[in-house]
């Protein structure tokens, strides 16, 4: 049932109230001449109706006093209808309970001669009643006509325009008759049988005597909010206030409609409706739908009185305005998005109801899809950060730098987490998951360090020395940002891109972190040990010479030139977390988030705590094979053993600057060198030379020095090509030395490596590594 907007209609008052004549229009068979003087009663007659009453001027000479200060309140005190006077423009409707006429003849000739219909509506009658809706609002809810009457109620009389339906007893479930648009005059057959002079046509009789209507119920339908004509979502200023209006800058071109906003705070939207709002009478929602747990789940945010509590979804009434008619149609709503909201897309639409019941008198959705993230903003939020330079450096930044090398210029990289390809693929990482993980920062970033490479993510990781083996992708070292690797992602159909190794596994994961709002650094640990399970945090190392050259056997783990990881904040402080693929955890290849207090105090814990332990903090035990002198046996036996060797800058980007910063200290304890054999008589140093440029010779040089009695020394030297991951790829030189040393001097040997030698060995990450 549709409501629409009333005239506004005002009553001659007559008889017992006034003294007073007009001149009227000659009334031709209840209905008003053609021919009448209309010209001049144009400014001041309203039509009540086509033939009930007769016609007068707009305004009573004085107001009609109520009897009372009665109301029929719907909705607490306020959201009703109230009694008014007849001078009140915005009267509805007029009750009595007896007969809407100055006079009755009742069936005893002889009868009048006039119609009763063409004499005048009496308004001053003691038991008439005129009521409107309170506020000026028309509401649409059934009210039970017994309230709105003194004793038996008998006759009412409905005003031009306004519709009305009558239900049987209370509420609207059950209708009576048909619906009904004033000007329309409704009695009982009461009065219609004794009545000799009849009513006017079309009069709505209900059947009964004295107080038959007050078993009914009337809605009445005075402009009730029909539609929500616009709703303005404020793109511009919500995405700046919630820090998402980057993306909106980079997709300039995208055609996609898309509403970034962070959780853990509120946005604001304006509705401009149908019809007028009655704050008291009506409720503005929402209804978010996502379908996160495998179907289709709606999330309804309630109108709250006052404000929303944070942890809760909710709406509050910000202002209610006039648009330039003077109408008050125009709401403003502030909604809260609480700070465990799960992450990711939805769709929002803004709904009108009544205060009582459950159906929705308009509805309309939101223009844009919505897409929430984690805000490092809000203090309510897992992810906060209170530092705002370094929110700018680990939220904002979309360039950041890498380290391979302590002494060279580190690696640049285009994180471009505002990109559109970005955003994509981070909403494709996050498809399956439900609102469990994604309501959490940890799982989340769990699960990026899964997706990123576990065999059907984003990236192939590869190590290998020969460069055949990369045939069919780019070799890790060709990529310098992120945008150029999801780009291809996505262009190809979510299929994993070939190849990459650590520093461009860091790379990505920062990108990702950052573009769902979890502040996120990339890191690289230099002599980053990698410990096979079961971790021990030894990484032993085994070796023996076959035919004069070095050769390493056994898996007793392996000691990275540099690895590359990450860091991301949550819950007030960094957790490591690596996408690239070491052990499985979990039964993936994943890593993290482990707290750095817990990897700091070696005190273990979910989330792969011991392996980053390990990673930063191992003993190294070399290995070599000797005949023993006894047995004859071919034996390993300790060569050395270091506390010290692994763990070394750990090297991240300076908040606002370009300079290495040395995080060391936030992952291990100062270090104590640990003697397992009293010292020795011979003290060693190696020195080579730094900044050697390719086709170069590279000269090495071991130095023994004897602080005690006369001895043999006998020397070994051995050069090896490995890759970065600490992988032995082939010999490049090797001396063996016997010589005399005398007490009190040292010896000096020296190795001179040709280009020839390490030329087909070149890599971006591979090194040359000497052991004596």
């Amino acid at each position: 049932m549709r409501w629409h907007t009333i005239a506004l209609i005002h009553i001659l008052c007559r008889s017992a109230c006034f003294h007073r004549s007009f001149g009227l229009p000659q009334l031709r068979g209840g209905t008003l001449d053609a021919d009448a003087e209309q010209s001049s009663l144009a400014n001041t007659i309203d039509l009540v109706s086509q033939n009930s009453f007769i016609y007068g001027p707009s305004m009573p000479v004085a107001p009609i006093a109520k009897e009372s200060n009665r109301s029929l309140n719907i909705f607490g005190d306020t959201c009703g209808l109230v009694e008014t006077t007849s001078d009140d423009d915005d009267w509805l409707i007029v009750t009595s309970d007896s007969i809407l006429r100055l006079s009755l003849c009742v069936a005893s000739p002889p009868c009048a001669s006039t119609s009763w219909y063409n004499t005048p509506f009496n308004p001053c009658y003691s038991t008439n009643r005129y009521w409107k809706f309170q506020d000026g609002v028309g509401t649409a809810f059934a009210y039970p006509l017994a309230a709105m009457g003194v004793g038996s109620f008998d006759s009412l009389y409905v005003r031009r325009n306004v519709k009305l339906q009558f239900y049987q007893g209370t509420g609207d479930t059950n209708p009576f008759g048909p619906e009904l648009i004033g000007p329309k005059y409704v009695s009982i057959t009461y009065w219609r049988d004794i009545a000799c002079d009849g009513f006017e046509p079309g009069t709505f009789f209900v059947d009964g005597g004295p107080g038959a209507l007050d078993g009914y119920s009337l809605k009445i339908g005075g402009g009730d909010i029909e539609s929500i004509k616009m709703l303005d979502i404020k793109e511009k200023v919500n995405e700046k206030d919630h820090h998402t209006n980057r993306y909106k800058d980079r997709w300039l071109y995208s055609s996609d409609n898309r509403f970034v906003l962070r959780r853990a705070s509120s946005f604001t939207v304006e509705l401009t409706l149908s019809n007028e709002y009655g704050p008291s009478c009506h409720e503005v929602y929402f209804e978010a739908r996502h379908g996160f747990d495998g179907s289709a789940t709606v999330i309804k945010i309630p109108e709250f009185e006052g404000t929303v509590p944070e942890s809760d979804w909710g709406a509050e009434q910000v202002k209610v305005t006039s648009n330039w008619w003077g109408n008050r149609k125009i709401v403003q709503m502030k909604i809260n998005l609480p700070p465990n909201a799960p992450v990711g897309e939805y769709e929002f639409k803004a709904l009108v109801k009544n205060r009582v019941g459950t159906t929705s008198l308009a509805e309309e959705p939101f223009p844009d899809k919505v897409f929430l993230l984690f805000n490092p903003w809000s203090q309510s939020d897992s992810v906060y950060l209170d530092s705002a330079t370094e929110r700018e450096e680990y939220v904002m930044n979309e360039n950041g730098l890498i380290w391979s090398r302590i002494d060279s210029r580190p690696m640049t990289w285009r994180y471009d987490q505002f990109g559109i390809e970005t955003f994509d693929v981070l909403m494709h990482l996050l498809e399956g998951q439900p609102s469990s993980i994604r309501s959490d920062a940890k799982l989340v970033s769990r699960h990026f360090t899964k997706m990123l490479d576990n065999g059907n993510g984003v990236l192939v990781g590869k190590w290998d020395g020969d460069r055949s083996a990369y045939a069919g992708g780019e070799f890790p070292w060709y990529w310098s940002g992120s945008d150029q690797i999801f780009k291809k992602y996505k262009k190809n159909g979510w299929t994993p891109v070939k190849f990459g190794q650590c520093w461009v596994f860091g790379g990505l994961l920062t990108s990702q972190l950052r573009a769902v709002g979890i502040p996120a650094r990339t890191l690289t640990n230099f002599n980053s040990a990698h410990e096979y399970k079961p971790l021990d945090f030894i990484i032993d190392r085994y070796y023996r010479m076959n035919n004069g050259e070095r050769e390493q056997y056994g898996e007793g783990g392996s000691i990275w030139n540099f690895h590359v990881w990450n860091d991301a904040w949550i819950l007030n402080e960094w957790h490591a977390v690596d996408a690239t693929p070491q052990e499985k955890s979990d039964g993936f290849y994943q890593l993290g988030p482990a707290p750095h207090s817990a990897i700091k105090a070696k005190s273990g814990g979910l989330f792969d705590v011991d392996f980053v332990v390990a990673e930063v903090d191992s003993s190294v035990r070399n290995w070599i094979d000797k005949i023993d002198p006894i047995t004859g046996e071919n034996k390993p036996v300790v060569l050395s053993i270091s506390d010290t060797h692994v763990g070394h800058h750990i090297s991240t980007k300076s908040v606002g600057s370009d300079a290495r910063w040395d995080i060391t200290a936030a992952y291990k304890t100062p270090e104590v060198v640990r003697l397992l054999q009293p010292p020795q008589p011979i003290a060693v140093t190696f020195s080579a030379p730094s900044g050697v440029s390719a086709g170069m010779d590279i000269p090495l040089n071991v130095t023994l020095s004897n602080s005690i009695s006369n001895l043999t020394a006998h020397i070994l030297i051995t050069a090896s090509a490995i890759s970065y991951d600490g992988t032995i790829l082939g010999s490049l030189d090797s001396k063996e030395v016997t010589a005399g040393l005398p007490a009190g001097e040292s010896l000096t040997v020296s190795v001179l490596i040709s280009p020839l030698a390490y030329m087909d060995w070149i890599g971006t990450t591979n090194i040359i590594e000497s052991m004596y």
